[in-house]
């Protein structure tokens, strides 16, 4: 499968899926996991979904003069807690164009139009972008998705000016997995989940390094994280009670029940978790 027709393929599941997935079953604004506080639970996953946001970006110096890419920027909400915190200007993009609509509706309904835009754009090919004009490249879970990151790290660096930071958390597997481990743990995840890989740490510090970016720091949030696949695994159950009493989902029930399954089996087994990584262009 090509880059192009692998991005084909995830802007249409964004088209279909963001609704009545995502926004219906995790969060109206971000689309992301949290970070969970001894204590906590999906009870509280709003501010644990803020908590996230405000990890991965807070180490990169924004400020309100700051332009500030959001690649893979999902229905808006962490570009418009940007514009909302730092007074920054954040161009938010992704693949699915149903996803620049509902961003668009909510950067009116906050009235940001001034400080946040969305536009298409595949970030595994191009981003849209001239060299050394901007500050800080973030991402929040939506590289796993990309099918060429190599080249998306490529292109981050090319249009951060120097100094400038790239920030991201994202799926993973973990270090040294066994061939046999992926294809039973990580490889239903890709295939449920419309990607083409997951990258391990070792792997996304190599091309971070290649590309020409300086990592300053990768954080393995560990425990703080466990909570998401416990939610993951309390709503299929639910989906499963739901459906042995006759309750009518629709068709695409079939594809999340796989989904969540396959991703809380592995994060509970310790073959998958979610890190945090920033990395630099040196001036």
């Amino acid at each position: 499968m090509t880059t192009a027709s692998h991005g084909q393929q995830v802007g249409q599941y964004f088209n279909d899926q963001t609704e009545p997935f995502y926004l219906e079953y995790w969060d109206s604004e971000d689309i992301h996991f949290g970070l969970f506080e001894p204590g906590e639970d999906e009870n509280q996953l709003k501010q644990t979904l803020k908590r996230m946001t405000h990890a991965v970006i807070s180490p990169t110096n924004i400020q309100p003069d700051s332009l500030v890419v959001d690649a893979g920027c999902g229905v808006g909400g962490p570009a418009l807690d940007l514009a909302r915190i730092y007074g920054c200007k954040v161009v938010g993009l992704t693949i699915s164009q149903h996803q620049i609509e509902l961003a668009q509706a909510k950067t009116a309904t906050a009235e940001l139009q001034t400080q946040v835009q969305f536009e298409y754009a595949d970030c595994s090919i191009h981003l849209p972008f001239p060299d050394n004009s901007v500050d800080v490249v973030f991402s929040m879970e939506a590289a796993c998705h990309f099918s060429d990151r190599a080249q998306f790290i490529r292109e981050t660096y090319r249009i951060l000016k120097p100094g400038g930071y790239f920030a991201f958390n994202d799926w993973l597997a973990q270090d040294n997995i066994s061939a046999s481990d992926y294809q039973t743990f990580i490889q239903p995840i890709c295939d449920n989940w419309v990607m083409v890989s997951l990258e391990t740490r070792s792997s996304y510090s190599q091309l971070i390094q290649a590309a020409g970016l300086e990592i300053v720091e990768f954080v393995d949030f560990g425990e703080a994280m466990l909570e998401n696949a416990q939610a993951l695994k309390r709503s299929y159950l639910t989906f499963l009670l739901q459906e042995s009493t006759g309750h009518q989902f629709p068709p695409e029930m079939a594809l999340w029940k796989k989904q969540l399954k396959s991703l809380y089996d592995a994060w509970l087994n310790r073959y998958f978790t979610v890190e945090r990584c920033l990395a630099r262009k040196n001036a």
